[in-house]
């Protein structure tokens, strides 16, 4: 049986990360007024617990943020990651996830400062920080991209509109034959997504509709 997300009076959530028997992810869980939490099903990992501050600001919907870790999880099954970039991470509830999974070094940055800085918090309350580099940046020209690029995997739970904007950009920034997981993204949209990706020269892995929403696995 799952655990349920607990909140307490100073806005933290507890966001559980369980094995299952059939080694799917569940539903999202999402625990009143809080910014962000899920329950978080990674058939690989013992249970563990995720504790996020709910209070960063953030520009992707909370909803559509479940689907991202199925797909993460499949490409972590498939090849080794080493490098990854949670663009827009909010409250960095995908950049821990995958700290936790993979054991890897991820750049999570957002264009707003007190998400950045909510994101760095959790990364201590996660014990994950020596993993998780946190940066506010506006946009792809910031130094810390050139630096740490290229990715072999980068994730962005936003929105439809920046995602499209940003497609030259992520394109180069990801490594040959690394992986884009773009969410955030009304299944209305989805074509529009992938016509301004298909431009970049990356193919369409596959599509996880959920709820309304759509990611979109992209390989270069």
């Amino acid at each position: 049986m799952l655990t349920k997300v607990r909140r307490n009076p100073a806005q933290v959530c507890s966001v559980s990360m369980v094995p299952t028997d059939s080694g799917s992810l569940s539903s999202a869980m999402l625990a009143e007024n809080c910014a962000e939490s899920a329950i978080i099903v990674m058939p690989q990992m013992t249970a563990t617990t995720l504790t996020i501050h709910g209070s960063a600001p953030s520009n992707h919907p909370i909803a559509s943020a479940q689907a991202p870790l199925a797909a993460i999880e499949a490409i972590a099954k498939r090849r080794r990651i080493r490098n990854v970039l949670d663009l827009g991470t909010g409250s960095a509830v995908l950049a821990i996830a995958l700290a936790k999974l993979a054991h890897i070094p991820v750049l999570a940055t957002d264009i707003d400062p007190v998400a950045t800085r909510v994101a760095a918090a959790n990364a201590r309350l996660n014990e994950v920080s020596r993993y998780i580099e946190t940066r506010t940046a506006p946009g792809f020209h910031d130094p810390v991209f050139s630096r740490r690029a290229p990715f072999d995997l980068i994730v962005a739970n936003i929105l439809a509109r920046p995602l499209m904007r940003m497609a030259p950009d992520m394109a180069r920034s990801a490594r040959l034959g690394g992986s884009l997981i773009l969410s955030g993204i009304l299944e209305r949209q989805r074509n529009a997504v992938l016509a301004a990706y298909a431009g970049q020269q990356l193919r369409h892995v596959r599509t996880l509709w959920r709820n309304g929403w759509v990611t979109i696995h992209l390989k270069r």
